[in-house]
């Protein structure tokens, strides 16, 4: 992992944002991030993820710059 950063939206341009926490992770490749996350080390954190956030509201995306 690169960079981890976690943001409290204050609101939107338009209307009401669908969200109210974003996290912005920058990592080497979204194949090795998957093998972390499913790691033993992750374990407990993956468990008790949905104590902070319904899974249903989680939304993940990557990208690829464009250069």
């Amino acid at each position: 992992m690169h960079r981890f950063e976690v943001y409290e939206i204050e609101g939107a341009a338009k209307g009401k944002s669908p969200y109210q926490i974003v996290e912005d992770i920058d990592v080497e490749s979204f194949k090795q991030w998957q093998k972390v996350v499913s790691s033993e080390a992750m374990k407990e954190v993956v468990t008790t993820w949905s104590n902070y956030a319904g899974e249903s509201t989680v939304k993940l995306i990557f990208d690829k710059k464009i250069k």
